[in-house]
């Protein structure tokens, strides 16, 4: 199961090849900050609602729901396009904030 503190642990990342049953694989990462360090293997996850929180954003795994993981072989096509949104999105912020200090400063 994935846990973390303040940002840093485990997460999991990812949802491709869904199958009828609603399950999909994601990957698992060691993360600091939340951001992706490495990889510790893909799984076919299904969620198991047990009851509804109103207080729990969508798409989020709240305590009122458990997830039921199987290992399969490390997604490199989810591994690859995760390291590219979330160090892809800092480079371009990163990128327009000097960008705009050049050209209003």
């Amino acid at each position: 199961m994935a846990y973390r503190i303040n940002g840093i642990g485990t997460i999991y990342y990812g949802h491709r090849d869904e199958l009828p049953d609603s399950s999909y694989i994601a990957t698992r990462w060691f993360v600091l900050l939340y951001l992706p360090i490495f990889p510790l293997g893909s799984f076919r996850v299904w969620e198991e609602k047990t009851k509804h929180d109103p207080f729990v954003f969508a798409g989020t795994i709240s305590s009122s729901e458990s997830l039921m993981v199987r290992a399969v072989d490390l997604n490199w096509t989810q591994v690859l396009l995760t390291y590219l949104v979330f160090y892809g999105s800092i480079f371009l912020i990163s990128s327009l904030v000097i960008l705009s200090e050049r050209i209003f400063h």
